[in-house]
């Protein structure tokens, strides 16, 4: 007879207390020191070493928990990035009520044949010009649904990426020199999938309008900034460079291939703005 699977129990709130306890001393302790050992990490935290070992089998497991505790909160700053994007995406200006009403097709009843004569008198008329003395009618443009460009700013999406993620990516940049050591070589490559995705995506958009100015195709360009952002937090990590992420975020659209001047005035705009991702800054 088969025994019934393990099941893992929620933890309890102290017990949950106590994790997130745990953590907050690794970082300070794997920041301070990457050879910390786990006794260093539970005295640190206030705790006996058994403690740390009933929620953490070992050293691996305890990174994999600051992995996977930065892996959710970059979840969350993308989908605060997709949703910003989405909000400043111009909306279209056609009245619903027209589209129905020409697609609703041909009147139908009495008036129909005087509106049909009407609308053919009417097309006859155009075709054949304005009549003498008449004015033309002004060119009305391009219908409202159709601007010639309703994309957002490349720009001003690429900053907010690099705004919002800053303040996760110093908090977690004790991961970065962990990475090859504890998280393997695609651990921690892993976490960054969904800022890569939402990255080449403002980086076509860009190229396309002519804002970032490089022949490097999307892709390999987001790897590249990818590799100037962990750049600068292991900077900072070491104590030679320090950043609130405008500077980061600055120097992102420059290396995308964005003018100087603009690469500037765009974050300074966002942060003007008092903008949620800056006024954390």
């Amino acid at each position: 007879m088969t025994s019934p699977p393990a099941t893992h129990e929620p933890l309890s709130r102290t017990a949950r207390a106590t994790r997130t306890r745990i953590l907050e001393a690794a970082l300070r302790e794997l920041g301070r020191n990457a050879d910390s050992s786990l006794g260093d990490i539970a005295e640190a935290a206030g705790v006996a070493r058994r403690t740390v070992y009933a929620h953490f089998a070992g050293r691996a497991a305890l990174v994999g928990g600051l992995a996977a505790d930065a892996g959710e909160a970059i979840r969350v700053a993308i989908a605060v990035v997709d949703a910003s994007a989405s909000a400043s995406m111009p909306m279209s200006t056609s009245t619903p009520d027209a589209d129905a009403g020409s697609a609703a097709g041909p009147a139908s009843g009495p008036d129909a044949g005087s509106a049909s004569g009407a609308a053919a008198g009417s097309a006859s008329g155009a075709a054949a010009g304005p009549a003498p003395g008449a004015d033309a009618a002004p060119d009305p443009g391009p219908p409202p649904d159709r601007a010639p460009d309703t994309a957002p700013d490349a720009a001003s999406d690429l900053a907010r990426v690099v705004l919002t993620l800053w303040p996760v990516g110093d908090r977690y940049r004790t991961l970065i020199g962990l990475a090859r050591q504890d998280l393997g070589a695609n651990g921690f490559s892993e976490l960054l999938t969904p800022v890569r995705d939402t990255v080449s995506g403002i980086l076509a958009r860009g190229q396309r309008q002519g804002v970032f100015r490089t022949g490097v195709p999307p892709g390999p360009l987001s790897r590249a900034l990818e590799a100037h952002i962990l750049a600068l937090l292991d900077g900072v990590n070491s104590g030679i460079w320090s950043d609130d992420g405008t500077g980061a975020a600055t120097t992102t659209l420059i290396a995308a291939g964005a003018d100087r001047d603009v690469a500037a005035s765009t974050v300074r705009r966002l942060c003007d703005a008092n903008q949620p991702w800056c006024s954390a800054q």
